[in-house]
């Protein structure tokens, strides 16, 4: 006969490794295929333009809302903060309860480790955030400068 204790034992033991795979990096690979479902309405490169949704390029540390020439929701436009880890979190999860009213259809991302591996793979692929250069301060422009 199996006395209580030894089978919780038995069942924490078994469990243990797939917690602690759960709580474990991120995988950016997994972040990558979820990102899929981002990309009918998300850019990630320079140049890429508008989609339905802002570009995401330069995303880590950008202003909530900034992303120039889209036209943001008067709920996200009413937002301060920036995009880091924790907002973009908060954001996916469910973003109709992070910006009420928002335009975004996207329900969200209810599972912790596919927001956690997605968050990942946008902070390795996006950049960080830099406010605009303006146009005559490049290499391309120094260099005729210096003609």
């Amino acid at each position: 006969m199996v006395r209580l204790p030894s089978l919780v034992a038995l069942l924490c033991l078994t469990a243990a490794p797939a917690l602690a795979q759960d709580k474990g990096a991120p995988n950016i690979d997994r972040g990558r295929l979820l990102f899929k479902q981002c990309a009918a309405c998300h850019s990630l490169d320079i140049g890429q333009g508008q989609k339905v949704g802002p570009s995401l390029q330069g995303l880590w540390g950008r202003p909530i809302a900034a992303e120039k020439d889209f036209p943001y929701s008067e709920a996200l436009s009413g937002l301060d903060g920036t995009w880091d880890g924790t907002e973009l979190d908060r954001f996916l999860k469910r973003p109709s309860d992070y910006a009420k009213g928002t335009t975004m259809s996207f329900a969200g991302i209810s599972s912790d480790r596919n927001r956690r591996d997605l968050i990942a793979y946008l902070r390795e692929t996006v950049g960080s955030f830099h406010a605009e250069t303006p146009q005559n301060d490049t290499p391309q422009a120094d260099a005729k400068a210096a003609e």
